[in-house]
């Protein structure tokens, strides 16, 4: 293995896994610091600006493979839809009721330590981040994380652990969120439903070779995400 390849591999590795080291810190370590959100912002930047300064400073004279090029917006706009209708049909059919009080104070919670506070800052928050943080997402774990294990590994190996690494600090949130009265029952099948979303959107980037399709139909998941949380913290309010 040359010294660029070696180089690669640590570039992704720490791609993968800075992530969930973040989460750990940010939710768990320093959840309840004055200085948490500034922690937050902080990751998000070392995190989104990587694999930009990797590409440039470092990969600048090596371009990727050429793949097709497809909008793909039927195929992200059906399946986030597809995917936005089922969630909202999960939780209001199953869980609605059984999910403890203490779970919707959490995300309260956390929501408040942002300084959202009301309805319009919340709704200011959900687009921003199902709008900004799902392309952000998009453009770290499909055109980066799963890009370059895709040209490691192949296809079906990069598609495989690039949807683990995104399923991986989904878990931390997820954890945090639900608390341990909900954990064991219900967050081994929403991280799988992660890593699931997480395989479709590495699909149709690897089928389209666009951001388009994928950006799409993660934003439309995510704007159901914050429906049902919006929905949870007024059970409580």
């Amino acid at each position: 293995m040359n010294h660029s390849s070696r180089m690669d591999r640590v570039a992704v590795v720490f791609a993968m896994a800075f992530p969930t080291a973040a989460a750990w810190a940010y939710f768990v370590v320093f959840a309840d610091r004055a200085f948490m959100p500034f922690l937050y912002t902080a990751a998000k930047i070392v995190q989104f600006s990587f694999p930009a300064v990797w590409v440039i400073a470092i990969r600048r004279k090596r371009g990727y493979r050429k793949y097709p090029r497809s909008p793909a917006l039927f195929p992200g706009m059906l399946s986030g839809l597809a995917l936005a209708v089922g969630m909202g049909a999960v939780y209001w059919g199953f869980f609605r009721g059984s999910l403890p009080a203490a779970a919707a104070s959490r995300i309260a919670a956390r929501v408040e330590a942002f300084g959202v506070t009301t309805p319009f800052t919340y709704l200011l928050m959900a687009v921003g981040f199902s709008v900004v943080h799902a392309f952000l997402e998009e453009y770290y774990w499909r055109w980066f994380v799963f890009g370059e294990l895709r040209g490691m590994f192949g296809s079906t190996t990069g598609l495989a652990l690039s949807s683990i690494a995104f399923m991986s600090h989904h878990v931390i949130v997820i954890g945090v969120f639900l608390g341990p009265g909900s954990f064991w029952t219900m967050a081994p099948w929403l991280s799988l439903g992660v890593a699931g979303a997480g395989a479709f959107w590495a699909w149709l980037y690897h089928r389209s070779g666009g951001l388009a399709g994928p950006w799409l139909s993660h934003m439309l998941v995510d704007l159901a995400i914050f429906a049902i949380g919006y929905d949870l913290i007024r059970t409580i309010n």
